[in-house]
């Protein structure tokens, strides 16, 4: 994971993929409208206002291409720290 550009956090989030859901929590990767960079949006009903996890292009590609189900769970929970 990386840092966010200073662009991030005042751009507007294209939503890329819905990446499901892993220890009750959502999980939508998206990308930065105005430099690409990807993150991960978190949101469950405890904290409404979400966050969001910036990653590399190469472990948001990998994270995409794994189909819905328990790897793409075990994935999100080892790279989230879940």
């Amino acid at each position: 994971m990386s840092g966010e550009s200073a662009c991030c956090g005042e751009a507007k989030w294209v939503r890329a993929a819905d990446l499901g859901h892993a220890e009750g929590i959502e999980c939508t990767l998206g990308q930065c409208a105005a430099c690409g960079r990807y993150s991960v949006h978190l949101w469950t009903p405890h904290a409404p206002a979400g966050s969001y996890v910036a990653l590399d292009e190469l472990v948001a590609r990998d994270l995409a291409a794994i189909p819905a189900g328990p790897a793409r769970k075990q994935r999100l929970r080892d790279l989230l720290d879940l």
